[in-house]
């Protein structure tokens, strides 16, 4: 199976990513020192699975397979599907402000 294959959190699309600053050094629950980049910090908005609901953690974090995987939806359809819908609302307004 090619690495782009793997059914992890990275390829899920129950998954949402957040870049956070990575912190590098601590100290008594303070922190004292961050790295320049910032580290991905991966979400899990699944309603099943061990990580539903959860922070699953940065990339070093993330299990080798993803209990709630699903197939990502593909973009160009999405996106078909929300201007579809704004060109929907635009012309009941349209229609509104006629009236």
């Amino acid at each position: 199976m090619a690495a782009d294959d793997r059914k992890t959190c990275t390829s899920c699309r129950h998954h949402r990513v957040e870049r956070h600053p990575k912190v590098i050094d601590a100290a008594f629950d303070t922190v004292v020192a961050f790295a320049d980049e910032d580290e991905r910090i991966y979400f899990c908005t699944a309603s099943i699975g061990p990580h539903a609901g959860a922070k699953v953690g940065p990339l070093a974090m993330i299990p080798e397979h993803c209990d709630a995987w699903s197939e990502p939806r593909p973009l160009s359809t999405e996106l078909d599907r929300l201007l579809a819908r704004a060109a929907e609302r635009a012309e009941r307004a349209s229609k509104e402000e006629d009236r």
